[in-house]
C-alpha cells in the first residue's frame, strides 16, 4: 500500500512538470516568432539599404558577392542531392519489382516439375502459364524503372536484359524438361538482380554524399549571411550615429529640387582625376566639382548654398569623391534596436521542391540578397534604383522600420538621381 502510494505521488509529480514545461515551451515558441519577425524586418531594412553596389564600402559588396556564389552552390547541391534520391526511389521500386518477378518465376517452375512428374494435369498447366506471364510483365516492369532512374542519374549503369524480359517462355508440345528451362531463366534473372543490387547500393553512397554536401553548402551559406548581416549591422549604425552627432550633415530640401527629369542613376567608371562635368536636362548644364558633404545642392541658386555643412570624415569623404551614385537618405532620429544576431532554424528551400536536410530559419536562401546579382547586371543600385517605365521609387515599407514609419505631412518626396557626365 505504501509503495503504490509513493508511486502515484510520483505520477503527480511527473505530471506537474510535464504541464509547467509545456506552458514554457508554448511561450518560448510566441517569443522565438516575435524574434523571427523582428529580425526579417530589420534583415529587410539592410537589404533595402545595402542591395546592389554600395559607394564606399567595398567590403560589404565583396561579401555580398559572396553570398551569392555560396547561394548558388547551394542551389547546385540540392538540385544534385534530389536527382540522386529520385534515382535511388526509383532504384528501390525496381528492387521491388524484381522480387517479385524471381517469386512468380519460382512458382512456374514449381508447376512445371509437377507437370514433369505427370501430376496436376490442366490445373497445373493453368497456374504455370499465368505465373510465367506475371513474371514476363514483372521483369519489363523492372527493366523500365532501371532506365527512368538513368533519367535521373547519369551514374546509373545499364542491367543486362535477362530473356523473361525480352520474350515470354512457351512449353512445346510434348516436352518434359521445360522446368530445367525456367530453371535456367531463374539463373540468368538472378545475376540481373544483382547487378541492380549493386547500383542501387552505389546510388545510396552517392545520395549520401550528396546530402553531405547540401548540409555543408547551407551552412558555409549561412555563415557567410551572418557575418554579412553583422558588417551592415556595424556600418548602418555607424552612420546613424554620426547623423545624429552632427559629424557628418543630413540631406537638405534643395538636395530634391530640380531632380525629377535627371536620367536614372548609372554605375560605369569614369575618369574622376579631374572635375566633370554633368547635366540634368539638355538645355541646363551644371559643373559639378568633388563633394565632401552629404549636402547637395541640384539647383545652383538654390538658397541653401550659404548654409555651411559640417565636413564629411576621410574614408566617406574618399567614397563621395569615387563614386557618383546617389546618398540615402538616413533618418538621424532613427533607432535600430538593440539584438542578438543569431542562427534558427533552417527554412526549406521551395526551389527545387526539396526538403533540406538540415533547418535554420536565418536561411541565407530566404534572405533579402536573392536578387542582388540582376540589381547589379542592370546598374540598378540599392534603395534609390528606379523604374524605367513608371518612374517611381519604391518606398521602405513601415513593417521594415522596427521603430515606425515616420508621419508625413505631405507626399513623400522622390530620391535625387544622380547628374549624368556630359559627353557633348
Amino acid at each position: 500500500m505504501d509503495e503504490e502510494t509513493e508511486e502515484r505521488k510520483k505520477l503527480t509529480s511527473i505530471e506537474e512538470a510535464l504541464r509547467k514545461a509545456r506552458e514554457a515551451k508554448s511561450e518560448l515558441t510566441q517569443r522565438m516568432k516575435e524574434y523571427d519577425s523582428i529580425m526579417g524586418r530589420i534583415d529587410a531594412l539592410y537589404g533595402l539599404i545595402f542591395n546592389g553596389p554600395t559607394p564606399g564600402f567595398s567590403n560589404e559588396d565583396d561579401l555580398e558577392q559572396a553570398v551569392q556564389a555560396s547561394i548558388s552552390v547551394v542551389h547546385r547541391a540540392r538540385t544534385e542531392y534530389s536527382k540522386e534520391s529520385e534515382a535511388f526511389d526509383i532504384l528501390s521500386r525496381s528492387d521491388r519489382t524484381f522480387k517479385e518477378c524471381q517469386s512468380k518465376l519460382k512458382d512456374a517452375i514449381y508447376w512445371a516439375t509437377a507437370l514433369a512428374m505427370l501430376a496436376g494435369g490442366r490445373t497445373a498447366e493453368a497456374k504455370e502459364t499465368s505465373s510465367l506471364r506475371i513474371a514476363h510483365s514483372l521483369a519489363q516492369k523492372a527493366q523500365s524503372l532501371v532506365r527512368d532512374a538513368q533519367q535521373y542519374s547519369a551514374h546509373v549503369r545499364t542491367l543486362e536484359n535477362p530473356s523473361i524480359a525480352r520474350e515470354l517462355p512457351v512449353r512445346k508440345e510434348n516436352e518434359t524438361e521445360f522446368h530445367e528451362v525456367l530453371k535456367k531463366l531463374a539463373a540468368e534473372l538472378g545475376n540481373t538482380y544483382a547487378q541492380l543490387l549493386s547500383e542501387r547500393k552505389a546510388c545510396a553512397d552517392r545520395t549520401a554524399d550528396c546530402k553531405a554536401s547540401v548540409v555543408e553548402a547551407e551552412q558555409s551559406a549561412s555563415d557567410r549571411k551572418r557575418e554579412l548581416h553583422e558588417l551592415r549591422k556595424a556600418t548602418f549604425l555607424d552612420v546613424v550615429s554620426k547623423l545624429k552627432s552632427g559629424e557628418i550633415a543630413e540631406p537638405t530640401e534643395s538636395d530634391f529640387e530640380g531632380t525629377e527629369e535627371a536620367p536614372p542613376p548609372s554605375y560605369e567608371q569614369q575618369d574622376f582625376g579631374a572635375t566633370v562635368n554633368y547635366h540634368h536636362h539638355p538645355s541646363m548644364h551644371l559643373h559639378l566639382p568633388r563633394l565632401n558633404t552629404l549636402s547637395i545642392s541640384s539647383a545652383q541658386n538654390s538658397p541653401m548654398q550659404a548654409q555651411a555643412p559640417l565636413p564629411l570624415p576621410l574614408e566617406l569623404r574618399n567614397a563621395k569623391q569615387e563614386h557618383s551614385g546617389p546618398f540615402r537618405q538616413i533618418a538621424a532620429e532613427f533607432v535600430a534596436p538593440p539584438y542578438d544576431v543569431g542562427i534558427g532554424r533552417m527554412v526549406e528551400s521551395d526551389n527545387m521542391g526539396v526538403p533540406s536536410p538540415s533547418s535554420s530559419s536565418f536561411s541565407p536562401l530566404n534572405g533579402s540578397t536573392g536578387n542582388h546579382a540582376h540589381a547589379r547586371s542592370s546598374g540598378q543600385g540599392h534603395l534609390g534604383f528606379f523604374d524605367s517605365e513608371a518612374g517611381t521609387t519604391p518606398t521602405t515599407p513601415s513593417t521594415s522600420r522596427p521603430s515606425g514609419a515616420r508621419t508625413r505631412t505631405r507626399p513623400p518626396r522622390p530620391l535625387p538621381r544622380v547628374p549624368q557626365p556630359n559627353t557633348r
